[in-house]
């Protein structure tokens, strides 16, 4: 948890070095486990979707309020030449651009947020 906390500590900015803010463990431990370390993401995964889950219902419930559910699809267009791109996207596909109107190349991420407004 200490991981998760330190890199959003600093509006998701966060860097090794503040895995001391919120850890006992020396930041050069914390990136030996992170590049070295055998741990299964997807028990990782299962674990933070848990936890923010539970604390998203346990927010609707105290509050009283509706859970919103919020689908985005976003669309990173390839613009350059692979060639001449200082970060070459691979593995990049056709996608139906919505803005464009039309197939557009690049990379697509489908996002869902889930949200409790709190009573103010």
């Amino acid at each position: 948890m200490a991981i998760i906390l330190s890199t959003f500590l600093r509006g998701y900015r966060g860097k090794t070095t503040d895995f001391a803010l919120t850890s006992q463990h020396h930041r050069t431990i914390v990136a030996h486990f992170l590049n070295q370390g055998k741990w299964n993401d997807f028990l990782f995964q299962d674990a933070l979707r848990n936890s923010v889950a539970y604390l998203i219902y346990r927010g609707a419930t105290i509050s009283g309020q509706p859970i919103f559910c919020i689908v985005d699809d976003t669309i990173a267009s390839h613009t350059k030449l692979s060639s001449q791109a200082l970060h070459p996207i691979e593995a990049a596909y056709f996608h139906q651009s919505h803005l464009k109107g039309r197939q557009d190349y690049g990379h697509q991420i489908v996002s869902v947020m889930l949200s409790a407004m709190e009573s103010l």
